[in-house]
């Protein structure tokens, strides 16, 4: 995570190349227009010899709470020699959070990057269709919201939009819904969502729960809003997701939850992970009632993964990465899920004859060591009509180069198809984790909400 983050020079050259794509311009020009010629020189020399890519452990470490206003500072100063359309149209803006040129309806703003370290599920999400008698039907969206005003503190921030009026719900930027014991240091994130069949979000993400800066312990949380369009949520800490006090490395973070949409009662399900200590996959689980678990049902030192709950039957998939890319030259990642047909029931606590490594159904089957093999992200949903999809990068060669492709299987057909290729040689990066094709997420919702006009 740390190196996600990168130093204000790295942090310019991504948020320029963005700009670039956005506005159309000639990426290259934009990314080192700021060098001299002989650290150009340099860079170019070394990054044209391909070396190994090997999915590095502390990657998804939390990032320091130093240094924003230095990172915002370097990337405008490296800005001034460039003096291209991306700079005068922020100097005409007045601010970072307005790009007049970008397409689609503005959502909201953040400088906080990576909204997850590999893909995850959701960050919207829409029922098929609207509550009976009600005269909305809301796209929910979730995100990781951060500023330079505030560089010791981030937060969940929230905003639906009426796909009826075409209107957003909750102002222009959407609201807080994180906050803990206290909103100016709870350093909230990594957030998803789903709603359930009321049209209702169900979010969770993770926060401190007491006053531990700069560095401290995390716990797993679920947001949860009162009525359809109301900006008003209660909060809750899941059970076991804090270890040892003072030990981050037990901690049990970035939770991915789904809703179970079904007549009767909506089952909510939240899957975290060990943030260092092992790889354990822990779920819990909402009946109804109460809030079970925290129960271990797999493993993978990968931070993609999600539950996908069949809407038509009780029917949930884990859907994950394994084994470990980095293990060895022959252990090549693949794409696995494992399938309860008892919404989890068989995953304990007390009967778990759907665990265990024997459980485990693969998509993939590479086999040639120089590749390809699976990534480190992978995503899955089901459809309306009760069809399990996957999507993942595939990494072209093994843990060497960028290039990549974005792969989808589905359980009706049981094939497996390419939907985007990226096979080029990408120099003017140089990241140890993002390929190509990166961070695929994956939703359905019921054609009422296109992008026409927006």
């Amino acid at each position: 995570m740390e190196s996600r983050m990168g130093s204000g020079e790295n942090r310019a050259r991504r948020r320029l190349a963005t700009l670039a794509l956005l506005l159309g311009l000639p990426s290259v020009a934009v990314l080192h227009g700021a060098e001299s010629p002989e650290k150009m020189a340099g860079r170019n020399q070394t990054e044209s010899a391909q070396t190994p890519r090997v999915y590095e452990r502390d990657a998804r470490k939390l990032p320091r709470l130093n240094g924003a206003v230095d990172r915002l500072t370097s990337w405008q100063a490296a800005q001034v020699p460039v003096r291209s359309i991306i700079q005068d149209n922020l100097t005409a803006a007045a601010d970072l959070n307005t790009v007049t040129a970008a397409p689609g309806l503005k959502l909201a703003s953040s400088t906080w990057d990576a909204q997850h370290n590999d893909a995850a599920p959701h960050q919207c999400a829409v029922i098929p269709s609207p509550v009976v008698g009600d005269t909305t039907h809301l796209v929910h969206f979730v995100w990781t919201y951060w500023d330079s005003l505030y560089p010791l503190d981030r937060w969940v921030k929230f905003q639906s939009y009426n796909s009826v009026s075409q209107a957003f719900i909750h102002g222009p930027d959407g609201f807080f819904v994180s906050g803990g014991y206290d909103w100016y240091r709870s350093f909230a994130g990594f957030a998803t969502l789903d709603a359930d069949d009321e049209d209702r979000a169900r979010i969770s993400g993770q926060q401190r729960d007491v006053p531990q800066v700069p560095s401290g312990d995390f716990c797993s949380y679920w947001w949860e809003q009162s009525a359809s369009a109301f900006a008003v949520f209660t909060e809750g800490v899941l059970a076991g997701s804090k270890g040892v006090i003072g030990d981050l490395s037990d901690d049990i973070l970035y939770p991915h939850i789904t809703v179970d949409r079904q007549a009767g009662t909506d089952w909510y399900y939240v899957v975290s992970h060990t943030e260092s200590a092992n790889d354990n996959m822990v779920m819990w689980r909402y009946n109804g009632s109460i809030w079970q678990g925290p129960y271990v049902i797999d493993s993978t030192p990968f931070l993609s993964y999600n539950i996908a709950a069949d809407p038509t039957s009780d029917k949930i998939a884990l859907i994950s990465n394994g084994p470990p890319i980095s293990a060895d030259p022959s252990a090549l990642g693949q794409v696995m899920y494992r399938l309860s047909l008892s919404r989890g029931d068989d995953w304990g606590p007390v009967n778990t004859s759907g665990l265990g490594d024997g459980n485990r159904i693969f998509i993939t089957d590479y086999t040639d060591p120089s590749g390809p093999s699976a990534w480190a992200e992978v995503v899955g949903d089901y459809d309306n009509s009760g069809d399990l999809h996957i999507v993942w990068v595939e990494q072209r060669h093994t843990n060497v180069g960028d290039q990549a492709a974005l792969k989808h299987w589905n359980a009706n057909s049981n094939t497996i198809a390419t939907i985007h290729q990226a096979y080029w040689d990408n120099t003017g990066q140089n990241s140890k984790r993002k390929l190509n094709a990166a961070f695929p997420t994956i939703g359905f919702g019921d054609g009422s909400t296109t992008c026409g006009g927006g």
